[in-house]
């Protein structure tokens, strides 16, 4: 598929506030069909996939990539967990995913569906503290999130700030994320991996592998 051309600084100037909604899905879509034929090194998913693989289980049967983009992650998780139904879902029909949708309203009925949900796109939120509760929602208790979150060193000093597009997020440094989740959600966290993480992996996102209890 050919690449439209597209106006980048247009995309970046407008991830806005919440109350903004039409022009966020908007530009949503637009940023999609900028990726669409990107494929991130399946050596990522690689390296995702081997932290994961020690929490997956022979009763966990389904996966969804969450704010895909394009089936690529779809396709290396497929490869990599062939025991696994591997689905994805992403805002824009020209994604060519599974499910064409927000990710942050989920169908009433994934309640409790999900054995594993993965993510790198939580900054693409309107709303990073909502929709993570909502994925949380979507899972199968002892299911496994894993989320990756694009950590950038944005200061002179050297310390770590939350990269968004919109600024979506109260967070400003890895630890902070992982300090919301153990006092928001019902879960447990189980690793962490990533460049700026204790446990150093040279991946392109900070992750956390986390169980709802």
């Amino acid at each position: 598929m050919n690449q439209p051309n597209l106006n980048i600084s247009l995309i970046k100037k407008s991830f806005f506030k919440n109350e903004d909604r039409e022009k966020y899905i908007k530009c949503q879509k637009i940023a999609t069909l900028t990726k669409i034929n990107k494929h991130r090194n399946q050596k990522e998913y690689n390296q995702v996939s081997a932290e994961i693989s020690s929490f997956v289980s022979s009763s966990h049967k389904n996966m969804i990539c969450l704010g895909a983009r394009n089936p690529w992650e779809k396709k290396c998780f497929q490869k990599n967990f062939p025991n696994l139904n591997v689905k994805d879902l992403d805002l824009s029909p020209e994604s060519c995913c599974d499910h064409i949708m927000d990710y942050s309203k989920l169908p009433e009925d994934w309640q409790d569906y999900w054995d594993i949900i993965y993510s790198n796109a939580p900054d693409h939120a309107l709303d990073g503290e909502q929709t993570i509760k909502e994925w949380f929602r979507a899972l199968k208790p002892n299911g496994i999130l894993a989320v990756g979150w694009s950590i950038h060193n944005l200061s002179e000093e050297g310390s770590e700030k939350w990269l968004s597009d919109h600024d979506c997020t109260l967070y400003n440094t890895f630890e902070n994320v992982g300090s919301w989740i153990e006092n928001n959600l019902n879960a447990k966290i189980l690793h962490n991996f990533g460049p700026m993480s204790k446990n150093k992996i040279d991946t392109s996102f900070n992750y956390y592998i986390i169980k709802k209890l």
